[in-house]
């Protein structure tokens, strides 16, 4: 397979409109002659493209021109619905708009088009030929440029380890000579810390639109750290280990459990509230929610039983029904709006019904807390992906960027975050103290935590096992030599005892 790219011209002047504003691009590239297509709007616009030509869906996803009739496409005047295709006779040249900063959108004939990235077409070009090769090695190297483009696809795929990919990154300060002082001037000659962001500081985002900020995500990515302990398929991972003086809350989304979007919880530390750490995480693609609710009751019994935050929509019901009649779980948060302008407020529905309004504010809360405030340690690569790809839509909602991303680890670390809103977080804590916006600003433990050390031994999500006992149980009755394991205690126990015991080895 070779590209039928035949002539590219370098633009440095000229820019293209966009639906962020006016734009520069690379240049305009010129393809072999294709078979072309002329579509047709209900509004009477009309162009002619490629069969594979992508316009944009009212998902921000791409579509291709062949696949787009009866579908509501971005056009200068909103989304307008394609009404006819018609083949045209033969074949002719097709130029393309190269490489357009920002998004890679721009604006023909009044229609939203996604725009040629040359990557793509010598990809398909060499990598068919290289890969036959048993020596052939391929380096790619890059800056970051916004995301949904082939480096931002390779590398995302090499940091989950799903690619095959090995990645690296030099960060700006671990070239000799480079301190603030410089990231300052450099700062100042660019014109601002976006522009930086995006040339040295390794971040991809697409900066008009997402949830979160570029320093707060580089943060994120620089601190983040592999789990202490992860269960045997990778699906719960823990970054710190419980406890049983600290405050925990769990925040969860609920999916089909059928291969498509994950069921997940994210587990925070909320003792500080300067200083919020993402202890634990948990994420499956495949469990039926029935089942999540088994995985819920052990995991929670890890983290002294905190207040557990579910969105109840679809799937959500199975899961709370499980755990209020069938296992009798007691820190179920329930919260709702019952009308427009009225208070949020406890209901006998379990979970939180998660209309735009208050899935609205829920967001809004979440970047109070990650953006304004900068108080959250995210270490979950998982999770600091999706929220790479969190971005506000037209129309002012927040959601994953199309259909090829997920958010449903953004979703869980969205309900975790909401148990700090003062409506939830007074029915479980004490609230000492509060900020200007009437926040939590310090809290205290309520009556419902028991001070039980068994609730706070880290156990697996199937059977409820102790995989790792309580840091003073661990001292107590074992201490780890290099090479060997001796114990110590009243009756001398050996190994075998303390799994007879419940304990199972740690293997991290």
């Amino acid at each position: 397979m070779s590209s039928d790219l035949i002539n590219y011209e370098k633009n440095e002047e000229w820019e293209i409109s966009t639906d962020l504003g006016w734009s520069k691009f690379k240049g305009v590239a010129q393809y072999n002659k294709r078979k072309l297509i002329e579509v047709s709007l209900e509004d009477s616009k009309t162009i002619i493209v490629s069969l594979l030509h992508c316009f944009i869906s009212t998902s921000g996803d791409k579509i291709y021109a062949k696949d787009s009739l009866n579908e509501l496409i971005m056009t200068e005047d909103g989304y307008k619905k394609v009404s006819g295709i018609i083949e045209l006779d033969g074949e002719d040249f097709v130029y393309d708009i190269v490489d357009v900063e920002k998004n890679h959108r721009y604006y023909a004939n009044g229609i939203l088009n996604h725009n040629t990235h040359l990557l793509d077409d010598f990809w398909k070009s060499v990598i068919p030929t290289i890969s036959s090769g048993k020596k052939s090695k391929i380096f790619m190297v890059s800056t970051p440029n916004g995301i949904g483009n082939k480096f931002y696809e390779m590398y995302n795929g090499a940091e989950k380890g799903d690619n095959g990919w090995n990645n690296e990154r030099i960060d700006w300060w671990d070239v000799p000579g480079r301190n603030e002082k410089w990231k300052t001037d450099m700062v100042n000659t660019l014109g601002s810390e976006e522009s930086f962001s995006q040339e040295f500081g390794n971040v991809f985002l697409d900066s008009a639109t997402a949830a979160v900020g570029y320093d707060v995500l580089e943060a994120f990515k620089v601190n983040k750290k592999a789990p202490i302990w992860k269960s045997d398929d990778g699906s719960y991972r823990v970054y710190e280990m419980p406890k049983k003086d600290n405050l925990y809350v769990v925040g969860c989304d609920v999916g089909e459990g059928v291969g498509r979007a994950s069921s997940t919880a994210q587990v925070l530390d909320v003792t500080d509230l300067s200083n919020i750490t993402q202890v634990a995480v948990y994420g499956s693609n495949t469990i039926e929610p029935y089942h999540f609710a088994n995985r819920l009751i052990h995991l929670c019994s890890s983290w002294g039983n905190p207040p557990l935050l579910i969105e109840r929509n679809n799937c959500g019901a199975q899961t709370l029904d499980a755990l209020s009649h069938e296992l009798s779980y007691e820190k179920l948060v329930s919260y709702s709006k019952l009308t427009q302008t009225g208070e949020y407020k406890s209901t006998k529905n379990l979970g939180i019904f998660s209309h735009n309004n208050l899935r609205f504010n829920a967001v809004s809360n979440l970047r109070y807390w990650i953006n304004f405030l900068q108080v959250v340690k995210i270490y979950d690569s998982q999770t600091i992906s999706e929220l790479e790809t969190f971005i506000r839509y037209p129309n002012g909602t927040y959601r994953k960027k199309g259909e090829k991303f997920f958010d449903d680890y953004v979703m869980g670390l969205v309900w975790g975050l909401f148990t700090l809103d003062p409506d939830v977080c007074q029915q479980y804590f004490n609230i000492e103290e509060t900020d200007e916006q009437q926040k939590p600003l310090k809290i205290t433990r309520g009556e419902y935590f028991p001070n039980d050390e068994s609730l706070y031994e880290l156990k697996d999500l199937i059977g409820g096992n102790v995989v790792i006992p309580s840091n003073e149980k661990v001292q107590k009755k074992y201490e780890p030599l290099l090479g060997n394991l001796e114990i110590y205690g009243e009756d001398d126990l050996n190994m075998e005892d303390l799994i007879d015991l419940g304990y199972t080895i740690f293997r991290p």
